[in-house]
């Protein structure tokens, strides 16, 4: 028997052959964009990389950078903080990321920027992974990578990024809108128009009203929302972090870490949660600003989103 006629040969060539039919077919079909559809009209991660890209051909400087995910984004305005500092501060943020993301967005800022200094908010520095993503991580998670630009690091931050099976997700927008061939396809939201001649430096202004006298109620009946003793750290970002403070060391960067607060009566325990972040800096040789316990910030009603979710944003 030749070894074309060689059966486990055979199947082996119909599977390649079957394979490079189906790649073939979902590249032409996204060369198209036919299944492209921006859920998002207002899509801020996007608008910051736009804006980052814009400062740089301008020669516009980012001389202190904001890390972090929507803490960062809702509980720091870059124009009072550049106004504060007299520099450029920008903040780099996306909802719903964790660590891991800074990382990969700090990599693609410093091939067009070289800030004096860095700020990683801790929230982000939390106990997920990317192998166990939960679907509204995910979905964040692919906005965020898909707003960057850099082909290289795209690639590079891909795996390291998402699990194996959802790896197609990210890089695809014909695999992740399949469902439209038998559901219909959506039509195309407006997507709001905005200048690059406008001043942007990544605040995205979500609540701006505090907490009312009836969550504040639910406070005293039902206790705190979030237990400190229950929040831990990964070890992927453990060494997130780890990887950020050599990056910013490499490029002659000062990096801090530091706390925004939820409400007091939000968080129980809070001096266990905060210790960790005190001796992961301390531990890395970083300084640390603990806003949460070792300030008056959390204590005032007016400064946080009126939820009991344990996700609390603060206001503008």
């Amino acid at each position: 028997m030749s070894l074309l006629q060689q059966p486990w040969l055979i199947t082996s060539l119909k599977g390649l052959l079957g394979s490079a039919l189906l790649i073939g077919s979902v590249a032409a079909i996204e060369s198209k964009g036919d299944f492209h559809n921006e859920s998002d009209p207002n899509n801020h991660s996007i608008k910051r990389w736009d804006y980052l890209y814009h400062m740089s051909s301008a020669q516009i400087p980012v001389d202190a950078l904001v890390l972090g995910n929507s803490h960062s984004y809702t509980g720091i305005s870059p124009e009072f903080l550049s106004g504060a500092l007299r520099a450029n501060a920008f903040v780099l943020a996306n909802p719903g990321t964790n660590v891991a993301d800074c990382y990969w967005n700090l990599k693609e800022l410093l091939t067009i920027h070289q800030p004096s200094v860095v700020a990683l908010e801790t929230y982000s520095i939390n106990g997920k992974d990317h192998e166990d993503m939960a679907a509204d991580m995910l979905v964040n998670q692919i906005k965020a990578f898909n707003a960057r630009r850099d082909p290289t690091l795209k690639w590079a931050s891909l795996l390291p990024l998402f699990p194996l099976n959802d790896a197609g997700l990210a890089i695809s927008e014909t695999l992740r809108n399949h469902h439209y061939c038998w559901e219909g396809f959506p039509p195309a939201p407006e997507r709001r128009k905005y200048s690059l001649r406008d001043r942007y430096l990544g605040r995205y202004i979500r609540f701006t009203s505090g907490l009312k006298d009836s969550l504040l109620q639910q406070y005293e009946d039902l206790g705190p929302v979030v237990d400190g003793k229950q929040m831990h750290i990964s070890d992927e970002s453990l060494d997130y972090t780890a990887k950020i403070a050599a990056l910013c060391r490499d490029h002659d960067i000062e990096l801090v870490l530091f706390t925004l607060p939820m409400y007091k009566d939000h968080v129980d325990h809070a001096e266990t949660w905060m210790a960790q972040y005190e001796d992961l800096a301390a531990t890395l040789d970083l300084p640390y600003l603990n806003l949460q316990t070792q300030d008056n910030l959390a204590s005032n009603k007016d400064y946080f989103e009126n939820t009991r979710n344990a996700n609390q944003h603060m206001t503008f």
